[in-house]
C-alpha cells in the first residue's frame, strides 16, 4: 500500500490534485456562464434554505427517499432538522461564530409556512431531466402535519394538486405527496407530474438504516456518478444509466473515450464499483462530530467479511512519538482490485501528459496489471507518517508494515510490477523517464531490496536551481527516490522511504512489541469515542500534520520568505476507520470536540498570519 502512496506516478497524480483543489475550475469560469450559474444558485439557496428549515414528520429517511424518482442524480435528507439545526449551528459557529443558523436564515428569507412539522426529515435532491438537459432539476420534499393549514398559508391549492405559489419572491410548482409537500421550479411542471406518478417503494435500499443514524446524509446514485464524469457539476445531465458506456479500460482507451478535458475520474471510477456513495454527518450530545461514509458495489463480493480486531490491536508495535498519521489494519473486500482501478483510470486520463496517447488495449492492460502485482496478496497495512528532524531528507518519515499471504512472492511480483512500468515508460513519448532498479540491500540482519529512481537522470534539470534546492530538501544529496522493503518473516514487509537506518528502527519497535503510541492520554481520549472493534483504524494527529508542512515550507526558503505556519497544540488526534462486507464499504471519521476547538482556533490564526 505504502508502494502505491508514494509511487513516483502517484506523487505526480497527487501533485495535481492538490493544485486543482486551490484553483477549482467552477470558480474561474467565464464571464458568459455566471448569469446562468447564479440564477440557479438563487433558487437552489431559496430551495435549500427552505429544506434546512423544515424537519422530519410521520416518514423516516428510507421511507422519504422511496418516494424519489427513478432518474435521481442524488439527494441529501435531514433527520430531525429542528434539532440537527442546532447541532450543525454549533459547530459551525466555532468557526464563523456570526454565521446564522439554517433555521434562523429561512425564518428571515421565507418564513415558516404553517403545516409543516418542524420535528421531522425532509429532502432536497436533483433528478436528470430530458426536456431541460442544460441543467439539473431540483427538488424538495417537506414534511407536513396539516396540507390544508401548509397550503392556506402560502395561498396554495388546499386539495393537494399542483399549483404555483410565491415564496420569498420566487415563484415555484407546490403539491402534495403523501405525508409531504413536493415543491420544484415553475418549469418543471411536465416533470413534476412524473413525479407524482413514482411508485418506488422498492428504492430503500442498504443505505435505510445507515441514513438513519445520520443528522445529515447526501447519497449519490450510480446516475449521479455517471452524469458527473462525463458531464460534471453543471452539464448536460443523462437521462437513464444506459447513457453510458460500460467499456473495459481498453476500449475506452482506444476511443478515446476519457481525456483530460472530459471526465472527471474519480466520478468515472465511482460508477463503475459501486450502486451508491453516501456522506453522513453525527454530532453527539457532547458536540463530538462524526463524518460516516458508505459506498455499495455495483456488484456483491466474493470476498468475506472482515474479521473485527481491536483499534488497540491495530496500533500494536507503533512507539510512543510525534506522529502525523498512524495505524491501520485489514483492507476491506475487493480493495486491492479497487486501488488498481482507479489508478488505471488516473494513467487513461492523463495519457496525453505521460505520453501514452498512442497506447493500445494491451499496452493499457500491462498498466492495470502493474498496479494489480503492487499489491497482489496484502492483507494488512500498518502506516506511520512522522514529522521530520532538522537536516533529514523531507520523505524520510513514512514506514509501513504489510502483512502478505508470502513475503518471497510478493517481491517477487513487486519486482514484476516495476519492470512493467518501465517497460511501459520508456515506450512512452514522455520526456520523463522515470526508471526504477532493484537491488538487494541489506536492513539490519534482514536481505531486503531498494528500489530506486534517479531524479536528476529522469528530469535532467541539473540546471534549474529551484527544482535542485527542492530535491535536495525531500530525497537528500543524491536526487534518488528511494523504497526500502524488508521481509522479516513469511508473512510480513516492512516498506520506509530514503533511509534503511529509520526503517530499522521502525522494525524494531514490533519486534519488541512496542504498546506506547496506544497509551497516549490525548490518543486514548480519541479511542474513547469510537467503537473499539475494527478491522482498519487510522489515527491523523493535526499537530503532526502541521510541523510536516512547516518542514516542507522552509524548504521552500529558496524562493523567499516564507510565512512562520503557527504552532498547533496537542490535542485527541481524528480517527479514520473502515469497515467492508460483500456488499460494499463504509466508516467514519471522528473529530473529538477538543480537535474541532483547535482547528477552529488555528484557522483564525492563519488568517492573521496570512494577512487575511
Amino acid at each position: 500500500m505504502l508502494l502505491v502512496l508514494f509511487d513516483p506516478r502517484w506523487i505526480m497524480k497527487a501533485s495535481k490534485v492538490f493544485i486543482t483543489s486551490y484553483y477549482p475550475e467552477p470558480l474561474i469560469m467565464h464571464h458568459s456562464c455566471k448569469p446562468r450559474y447564479f440564477a440557479l444558485c438563487r433558487r437552489t439557496l431559496t430551495m435549500g434554505c427552505l429544506l434546512a428549515s423544515m424537519p422530519n414528520i410521520l416518514l423516516h429517511a428510507a421511507d422519504i427517499v422511496s418516494l424519489l424518482p427513478p432518474n435521481t442524480l442524488g439527494y441529501a435528507v435531514v433527520r430531525n432538522i429542528a434539532s440537527s439545526d442546532q447541532k450543525v449551528a454549533r459547530l459551525t459557529t466555532l468557526f464563523n461564530p456570526g454565521v446564522p443558523t439554517p433555521l434562523g436564515l429561512a425564518k428571515a428569507i421565507t418564513g415558516i409556512p404553517e403545516g409543516i412539522d418542524l420535528e421531522g426529515d425532509a429532502v432536497f435532491a436533483y433528478l436528470a431531466n430530458s426536456n431541460s438537459p442544460a441543467n439539473p432539476t431540483p427538488l424538495v420534499l417537506l414534511p407536513v402535519s396539516n396540507y390544508q393549514a401548509f397550503a392556506a398559508s402560502i395561498q396554495g391549492d388546499a386539495t393537494g394538486e399542483i399549483c404555483r405559489v410565491t415564496i420569498a419572491d420566487v415563484d415555484l410548482l407546490v403539491a402534495k405527496l403523501g405525508d409531504f409537500s413536493l415543491v420544484m421550479n415553475v418549469e418543471h411542471r411536465d416533470l413534476m407530474r412524473q413525479v407524482l406518478a413514482t411508485n418506488n417503494e422498492a428504492s430503500a435500499n442498504s443505505f435505510s438504516d445507515w441514513m438513519a443514524g445520520n443528522d445529515v446524509s447526501l447519497v449519490l446514485t450510480r446516475l449521479g456518478m455517471a452524469h458527473i464524469a462525463r458531464h460534471g457539476w453543471f452539464q448536460e445531465s443523462i437521462e437513464s444509466e444506459d447513457g453510458f458506456a460500460e467499456d473495459e479500460f481498453g476500449e475506452i482507451a482506444v476511443s478515446n473515450g476519457l481525456t483530460q478535458q472530459e471526465a472527471l475520474p474519480l466520478a468515472d471510477f465511482a460508477r463503475r464499483n459501486f450502486r451508491a456513495v453516501g456522506l453522513g454527518l453525527v454530532i453527539d450530545k457532547a458536540d463530538n462530530s462524526r463524518l460516516r461514509w458508505k459506498a455499495e458495489f455495483l456488484k456483491p463480493s466474493d470476498s468475506l467479511e472482515q474479521r473485527p480486531g481491536s483499534i488497540q490491536e491495530q496500533l500494536s508495535g507503533l512507539v510512543a512519538r510525534p506522529f502525523a498519521v498512524a495505524g491501520g489494519g485489514a483492507l476491506p473486500p475487493r480493495a486491492s482490485d479497487i486501488i488498481a482501478d482507479y489508478m488505471t483510470i488516473l494513467s487513461l486520463q492523463e495519457a496525453e501528459q505521460q505520453g501514452k496517447t498512442d497506447f493500445t488495449r494491451e499496452d493499457w492492460a500491462a498498466e492495470r496489471r502493474s498496479w494489480d502485482l503492487t499489491l497482489e496478496g496484502v492483507r494488512e497495512v500498518t502506516l506511520l507518517m512522522v514529522p521530520p528532524t532538522t537536516g533529514e531528507p523531507l520523505l524520510a518519515t513514512f514506514f509501513a508494515r504489510i502483512t502478505v499471504d508470502d513475503s518471497a512472492k510478493y517481491l517477487a511480483s513487486l519486482k514484476e510490477s516495476f519492470e512493467l512500468a518501465n517497460e511501459l515508460t520508456s515506450r512512452s513519448k514522455s520526456p520523463i523517464k522515470m526508471l526504477y532498479e532493484f537491488t538487494p540491500q541489506k536492513i539490519g540482519d534482514f536481505e531486503g531490496v531498494a528500489i530506486t529512481t534517479d531524479l536528476d537522470k529522469a528530469t535532467g534539470d541539473q540546471n534549474v536551481d529551484v527544482w535542485q534546492a527542492m530535491l535536495t530538501a525531500s530525497l537528500g544529496k543524491e536526487h534518488k527516490f528511494n523504497i526500502f522493503c524488508s521481509p522479516v518473516d513469511k508473512e510480513h514487509v516492512f516498506v520506509g522511504l530514503q533511509s534503511s537506518d529509520k526503517l530499522l528502527d521502525f522494525i524494531e519497535g514490533f519486534s519488541k512489541g512496542e504498546t506506547g503510541l496506544a497509551n497516549e492520554v490525548s490518543v486514548q481520549k480519541t479511542i474513547s469515542l469510537l467503537d473499539t472493534e475494527s478491522p482498519h483504524a487510522l489515527l491523523v494527529d493535526p499537530q503532526g500534520i502541521v510541523e510536516i508542512a512547516r518542514a516542507w515550507m522552509k524548504s521552500f526558503l529558496v524562493f523567499g520568505m516564507v510565512p512562520e505556519l503557527p504552532l498547533y497544540p496537542t490535542v485527541p488526534p481524528i480517527a479514520v476507520t473502515l469497515s467492508g462486507d460483500q456488499l460494499g464499504w463504509q466508516g467514519e471519521v471522528t473529530l473529538p470536540l477538543e480537535t474541532l476547538q483547535s482547528m477552529a482556533t488555528f484557522v483564525a490564526d492563519l488568517k492573521k498570519v496570512f494577512g487575511q
